[in-house]
């Protein structure tokens, strides 16, 4: 713990047993690869530079970044699968060197995270990015001009599942944005993003937005496979846009249906066959109305006591037959 870094040439850490900090500059000449076995991550105050890719992991912990950079020239994974992933005050950037014949991806398998400014910027960027968060992400402005907050792909779909509720909250400084950005989209119609809570939008008066946006006028794709409708909230109310936050694409307010396509996963429920069942019998009971009792028009008079029945014998033959 508390161990301190040198500026490296290409190199591949082993498996680092205990919590770990990192709090001088770390940059390799390739690839870079840090195995935090049993324990947390803590990288501040400093920088973290691979020339090709980065792997992070910590298989029984966090990772947390404050005030820091940490980028890759290629693809970076963050892999913090029982911990959290928490980036306040930092920038993470996967793809620098991306060129149009290939597209670098900044992925991430976390519990939850938070992207938080404090007073500069924070983020996590990748020129594809593909998240799966089974908790909570939460990206909130900061307190300073400016000190905005952004989860974003910069140049194919933002992509992945957030297995709890997407936070988007402005912060107190003025301009200082959060933001939720897939470019060209978020999600794609045969694979929308998925959220198993709510996506939860915030701005603060005087302060900063709270957005989900596209960069292109196309669509956002989102799936809400815990829920027959809503899922969105902009300030509280249940509307797609209000006062510069909620959904956008291309810069405008996104229209539900048209480039804001929502999916649900919940089917509206609808009563048991036995109790439709129930039902209409109970309204055929109340509108059919039983045919009253009449009297007979001729009715036979009764058989007086003293009258015997008449008996025909059946063995006399009748005219023209033989017995």
């Amino acid at each position: 713990q508390g161990q301190r870094w040198d500026p490296l040439q290409p190199h591949r850490c082993g498996a680092l047993a205990a919590s770990t900090a990192i709090s001088s500059p770390l940059v390799a000449g390739d690839s870079l690869t840090l195995n935090v076995t049993n324990g947390n991550l803590t990288v501040t105050d400093t920088r973290i530079t691979a020339r090709d890719d980065l792997s992070i992991s910590t298989a029984n912990g966090s990772l947390a970044a404050n005030n820091s950079q940490i980028s890759a020239v290629r693809n970076i994974s963050l892999s913090v699968p029982n911990g959290n992933l928490t980036a306040t005050g930092t920038l993470i950037k996967g793809g620098t060197g991306s060129n149009s014949d290939e597209t670098y991806v900044l992925s991430v398998n976390t519990r939850n995270i938070s992207v938080v400014a404090n007073t500069q910027a924070a983020s996590l960027s990748g020129a594809e990015l593909a998240l799966s968060a089974r908790g909570d992400v939460t990206i909130r402005g900061g307190t300073a001009a400016d000190s905005t907050a952004t989860i974003e792909s910069t140049a194919k779909p933002c992509s992945g599942t957030i297995g709890g509720n997407l936070n988007v909250a402005g912060g107190t400084g003025s301009g200082a944005n959060a933001s939720f950005i897939g470019a060209p989209d978020i999600g794609s119609r045969a694979k929308p993003f998925s959220i198993g809570g709510e996506v939860r939008m915030t701005s603060f008066n005087g302060g900063g937005t709270a957005r989900v946006a596209s960069v292109s006028n196309e669509s956002i794709h989102l799936l809400f496979p815990n829920r027959s409708s809503g899922g969105y909230s902009v300030n509280g109310a249940a509307v797609t846009s209000a006062d510069g936050s909620g959904f956008y694409a291309n810069n405008q307010p996104a229209v539900l249906d048209a480039n804001l396509l929502i999916q649900y996963g919940q089917v509206v429920p609808v009563a048991a066959p036995e109790a439709v069942q129930a039902e209409a019998a109970a309204i055929v009971a109340q509108t059919i109305v039983p045919a009253p009792k009449l009297p007979f028009a001729n009715p036979p008079s009764p058989r007086k006591a003293d009258e015997t029945a008449e008996v025909v014998d059946n063995t006399k033959a009748r005219p023209g037959e033989c017995r």
